[in-house]
């Protein structure tokens, strides 16, 4: 085994083999010594830990990965979390035949223009009330507005109120089982249906015309 140091030619002291010939220029620069009569074993400098060929390669690859990954899961946690759409409120339909006699079927009146479903009974104070609401609505918006109005009175019931109040739209007589389909729990309640028969508003009891009008007309 080589020896690792050796004694300096001019002043004695060991130096490392690797390290004689700075020792000698540094320290004794004026001392002409011969390094080849030294006989100095020789020292292999230790390999270059190196990588396979295409190696950096392959790590600049790798971290790019990283990289593009981590941007990944970052994008994915800052994307909104999906809104499931809820399905359309669609109106039920129903079929009844007005004061006049005139049949009326709801799903073959959807589409030219919203219908505002009144249900109402004409003995109670809140549906009285109403009915000059009602009516200052049908004049103020004429044909761009399909009025019912539903109740589970007899015909001539019906046909003395509307004329008693001058209304101008269809009054006829609902079936019970048309009000379970509505959910009506209070007289009056109304339904507005746009022109794809999508339930868009509906409430329960009396209004003030303004107020209705506010919620009807971005429907018209």
């Amino acid at each position: 085994m080589a020896k690792k140091t050796v004694e300096c030619p001019v002043c004695g002291i060991s130096v490392k083999v690797e390290n004689v010939e700075n020792h000698l220029r540094k320290v004794h620069p004026g001392k002409e010594v011969d390094i080849e009569e030294l006989d100095l074993p020789r020292v292999k400098k230790p390999k270059r830990v190196g990588t396979y060929p295409g190696g950096r390669a392959w790590q600049k690859w790798a971290a790019l990965v990283v990289v593009l990954v981590i941007v990944a899961v970052v994008v994915f946690l800052m994307l909104p979390p999906e809104v499931e759409e809820e399905e359309p409120n669609y109106a039920p339909n129903f079929e009844v035949n007005d004061v006049d006699k005139q049949h009326f079927s709801l799903n073959l009146n959807i589409g030219p223009r919203p219908i505002l479903i009144e249900f109402f009974d004409s003995n109670e104070q809140d549906s009285k009330d109403m009915a000059s609401v009602m009516t200052n609505l049908s004049a103020n918006y004429g044909d761009q507005l399909k009025i019912v109005s539903l109740s589970w009175r007899i015909d001539l019931e019906l046909i003395a109120f509307k004329n008693y109040y001058g209304a101008d739209w269809i009054f006829a007589h609902a079936a019970q089982d048309i009000m379970d389909d509505y959910g009506v729990a209070q007289y009056p309640s109304y339904f507005l249906l746009d022109r794809s028969g999508i339930i868009r508003w509906q409430y329960a009891g009396g209004l003030f015309l303004e107020d209705m009008i506010d919620f009807i007309d971005p429907w018209i």
